[in-house]
């Protein structure tokens, strides 16, 4: 019978191939296997350079933790050399039968061309062209690999920059209960070698940088912030019970949370002066929490204040919130006086929304999807990552809005990502396992 219908969303997914691409890892491959998979078990929302929230967790606290088993696996190439992003050549076309920008991919004479070509990363522009990035109008736009072998990423605040260098935290093993958490460092000037840092420490998933030294959090029951040089020497212990932490002038403003208080302080690294910017605790305290996400902006914070009432978002060390709500948030970003932030439900089935206000425009809503693992912000542009839910194969993708008007194009990827950060005209982030980067030109 002849093949002219269209239904997308449900191909099946087949074939291996690899991928040649020259950075701090040259070569990788490609598997599309994890199509369908279920979902990590958590999801967040992510920071700036020097920035890192309660990385990946849900308002409540919740791990949200990637153990790496979700995304697609890797397979080295044997061969190498640069590449455009597409990978080796279709084993088929897709399907003489087919309309434009649809391929019968899975050889299934029943469901028809049920491919979309133009969009899938896996059979960009025919089907088994895979692509390492994204797929735009059946042509691939490829993504620079970092590093390779990254578990246990931090769906949000994960990476962190200073000039020369990004820095991120992962786990050299998916085994969450083995003590291989680490800290790497990789030049922003490809293709370059990733150098381990900090290693075999248990449950880190926070980032930050300062003027001269890095920071990153540790999950224990403690929650020990740690800082060492940018070289990773003279590694130690600066903070105990840190929910949250940004840097600012010179500051380290971290957030704590008890059972019947929460606290947003600060601690200047030069003077050791420290200070207190928000406070509750017994009898004042009603189930506020702080400190899922922080924004320094020189000596002034801006924060999230979570309770069993709703939300408030607090912009500039302000004591009145610029915006509020009955649910809970997570991950904000701030560009000037314009707020973007990630509102969660009260129920994992619910749908989450990424909202913006700007300096003198009423509060809107972005994006709306059953999973939202981070959004970053380069104004007028959001870049917002999301997943469907089971009835949409938990397909994952990047939303590119523009702020301004609310419009928006969604790129389809081969895998989720996460901890979204953006330096020197590029977006971070981890895939399948890596950690990569596009040009925002190209987005």
């Amino acid at each position: 019978m002849g093949k002219t219908m269209r239904l997308r969303g449900h191909a099946a997914l087949v074939g291996t191939t690899f991928l040649l691409l020259a950075s701090c890892n040259a070569i990788w491959g490609i598997s599309d296997a994890d199509v369908g998979s279920a979902p990590d078990a958590s999801s967040g929302s992510g920071g700036t350079s020097g920035t890192a929230g309660a990385a990946g967790s849900q308002p409540d606290g919740g791990a949200g933790k990637d153990t790496g088993s979700g995304d697609a696996p890797v397979l080295d190439a044997q061969d190498g050399g640069a590449d455009d992003g597409s990978l080796d050549a279709p084993e088929e076309e897709s399907g003489s039968n087919c309309e434009g920008g649809t391929g019968d991919c899975d050889g299934d004479p029943v469901n028809g061309c049920e491919t979309d070509t133009t969009t899938s990363p896996y059979h960009c522009g025919a089907c088994n062209a895979a692509c390492n990035g994204f797929c735009v109008s059946s042509a691939c736009t490829a993504v620079e690999v970092i590093a390779s072998d990254q578990f246990n990423v931090p769906f949000f605040g994960g990476i962190a920059f200073n000039d020369t260098d990004v820095f991120w935290v992962s786990s050299s093993d998916s085994d969450q209960s083995a003590e291989k958490y680490r800290i790497q460092k990789c030049a922003k000037s490809l293709p370059a070698t990733p150098t381990t840092l900090s290693t075999n420490h248990p449950w880190l998933n926070m980032i930050m940088t300062g003027s001269q030294r890095v920071y990153f959090v540790g999950t224990s029951q403690a929650r020990i912030l740690y800082g060492m040089a940018f070289d990773g020497t003279g590694l130690s212990q600066e903070l105990t019970n840190v929910y949250g932490v940004s840097w600012g002038s010179n500051r380290i403003y971290y957030a704590s949370n008890y059972s019947t208080s929460a606290f947003l302080k600060y601690k200047d690294t030069l003077t050791s002066t420290e200070g207190t910017v928000y406070s509750k605790k017994t009898p004042d305290w009603t189930s506020e929490s702080v400190g899922s996400s922080l924004i320094a902006d020189g000596t002034y914070v801006t924060y999230v204040e979570n309770s069993s009432a709703g939300y408030k978002i607090f912009v500039n060390s302000s004591a009145t919130p610029a915006v509020s709500g009955t649910k809970s948030a997570g991950r904000i970003r701030k560009e000037g006086d314009d707020l973007l932030w990630v509102e969660y439900p009260p129920t994992s089935t619910d749908n989450r929304l990424v909202k913006y206000k700007g300096a003198s425009s009423a509060e809107v809503t972005l994006s709306t999807a059953w999973g939202v693992n981070d959004v970053a912000f380069n104004y007028p542009l959001a870049f917002v990552s999301v997943k469907g839910n089971q009835a949409e194969s938990y397909a994952p993708a990047l939303e590119v809005i523009k702020v301004t008007d609310n419009s928006k194009r969604r790129l389809r990827a081969p895998a989720d990502l996460k901890s979204l950060e953006i330096d020197n005209g590029y977006l971070y982030f981890f895939m399948s396992q890596r950690l990569v980067r596009i040009s925002l030109s190209v987005l």
